[in-house]
């Protein structure tokens, strides 16, 4: 019955070990799958905002000539009565354009 206890103390003393290897071999692989979802979040994160600013300074660009165009539009008030002043920025709009 000793040499049965004593086997029963070394298994229970092993496995006791195989449960401290495999907790410490868990809480690493649960830092590394953090590490690796911070790193692919910031990876898309990354991509999106340049996509982003590409979009906001290609919107940049159409405002700026936007606003060229409609500065060409005259805002001189019509006299009633008489006809509307011509439009006459056409080959200055075709020159930015």
């Amino acid at each position: 019955k000793a040499k049965n206890l004593v086997d029963q103390i070394e298994l229970a003393n092993r496995t006791r070990e195989q449960i401290d290897e495999m907790n410490e071999e868990i809480t690493n692989e649960e830092a590394a799958l953090g590490d690796f979802k911070r790193r692919k979040a910031r990876a898309w994160m990354e991509i999106k905002f340049g996509a982003l600013l590409e979009c906001c300074e290609k919107g940049s660009v159409a405002c700026d000539f936007g606003k060229l165009v409609i500065n060409e539009i005259s805002d001189k008030t019509s006299q009633p009565g008489l006809p509307r002043l011509p439009y006459t920025g056409q080959s200055k709009i075709q020159s930015l354009l």
